[in-house]
């Protein structure tokens, strides 16, 4: 054999060359540092090249939805694809108040137009064909030439009238108009001046109210005789405001108050005349929604001097809800301290005037701020309906109901009146 004949690669060999593993190529720098380290450095982004930003393309970058670098007068893109560049005009600032102006006109037509009576709408729009423009149109609106009975929507008046400061603003003021409506024109005819009467005599109660009335306090001693001057012994402080002219009306008094001797079932001093009208102004106003009581039978017993449906503590606790003007209330503080005191010395509380007494001793209670104390009373009110039967509850019951029809009318207020605060 022929030595000389060179070794073949065998395929082992053969497949090593050909499967050798490709490496980076090293820079420059680091072969002269570090021959044998290797170091790759990761990409700055910073050291790349930024894409030019711009506002406004030209027409043919925004026909073709291309990038566009926006310089002028010739762009990149149009420089190399050899074509005219244009921009389109940028919008002046007169040219936005014009526009704006237009969008308010033709808003304010369209709401004249839809606003206007079925019988003045062909005449309104035949006279918009007629006119050179909008603004003619409303012109001879506004000046009373066409359509002066028609009426004027406020909404299209404001936004006519509006001065918008931005796009924005205008947008939302016709977007969103029902947000903040506009007022409209109030005719000074159609305004009763009465109203702007004042009661002097209240003027002056409002605002300079009298010092030995601030001065009472709920558990201070009360000399009703050295206040004459501030606590009040006519209807004047139980009067309506209907009448503007100064003068209050007379109130009138129920009928069922005549003869009334109200020392009879109070210490505190006030006069007839003035609890009569105290009564009378809560019959009319406070008890179609309270209804504590029968008022007949509360009456009738009142006058009378005696019965089972009034009591001292129902006079008191009534008298101190009712008494509550200003002027008055010395009044209501004493009542309310002579319906305490007698609520204390009660000796059998399950009766329906004492169920009553305490939800008016309640509201008064909040009323002059004694929120906790009003509680306590109405705590004890709910008590008194359960033990009576009034409530629900089977096992009690209260005697002789059955067959005492005034009784059972009674209760039947009691329950109801005092119910609706306990649910």
């Amino acid at each position: 054999m022929n030595n000389n004949i060179p070794n073949k690669p065998t395929r082992a060999k053969e497949h090593q060359k050909t499967n050798r593993q490709l490496l980076p190529r090293k820079s420059l720098k680091a072969e002269h540092e570090a021959p044998q380290q290797h170091h790759y450095s990761p990409l700055d982004v910073s050291d790349l090249p930024r894409a030019a930003l711009t506002s406004v393309a030209c027409n043919n970058c925004r026909v073709r939805k291309s990038k566009c670098d926006g310089r002028k007068p010739t762009c990149s893109a149009c420089a190399s694809r050899r074509q005219q560049c244009t921009y389109r005009a940028e919008v002046t600032q007169e040219k936005m108040l014009e526009l704006r102006k237009g969008s308010r006109d033709l808003f304010q037509a369209l709401e004249r137009l839809r606003t206007a009576p079925e019988d003045s709408v062909a005449a309104l729009l035949q006279d918009l064909r007629s006119r050179g423009s909008v603004s003619e149109f409303l012109q001879s609106i506004d000046s009373g030439i066409v359509g002066a009975s028609s009426p004027v929507n406020p909404l299209a008046t404001s936004l006519a009238g509006s001065s918008a400061s931005s796009p924005m603003e205008m947008d939302l003021n016709m977007r969103y108009s029902n947000a903040f409506p506009p007022l409209e024109s109030l005719d000074i005819t159609d305004v009763d001046l009465g109203l702007l009467a004042l009661d002097k005599r209240k003027s002056k109660l409002l605002t300079a109210p009298s010092s030995s009335t601030a001065s009472i306090s709920p558990y201070s001693p009360l000399d009703i005789s050295s206040r004459r001057s501030a606590t009040p012994t006519t209807s004047e402080s139980f009067s309506t405001p209907s009448d503007t002219t100064g003068e209050s009306p007379q109130q009138q008094i129920d009928h069922r108050l005549e003869g009334l001797q109200i020392w009879q079932w109070t210490s505190v001093p006030i006069p007839d005349a003035l609890a009569e009208q105290a009564i009378s102004f809560y019959l009319v106003n406070e008890h179609p929604l309270l209804a504590f009581f029968d008022a007949d039978l509360f009456l009738r017993d009142l006058v009378s001097a005696g019965g089972r449906f009034c009591s001292p503590l129902l006079v008191s606790s009534l008298l101190a809800w009712s008494c509550f003007e200003p002027r008055a209330q010395p009044l209501s503080f004493a009542f309310l301290r002579e319906a305490k005191v007698r609520w204390r010395d009660l000796q059998n509380y399950d009766s329906v005037t004492t169920l009553t007494s305490a939800m008016f001793v309640t509201l008064t209670c909040n009323q002059h701020g004694q929120d906790r104390i009003g509680l306590f009373y109405l705590d004890a009110s709910a008590e008194i309906g359960r033990r009576l039967g009034l409530f629900g509850d089977k096992d009690a019951a209260m005697p002789d109901i059955d067959g005492d029809e005034e009784l059972q009318v009674a209760a039947s207020y009691a329950a109801w009146g005092s119910f609706g605060w306990h649910r």
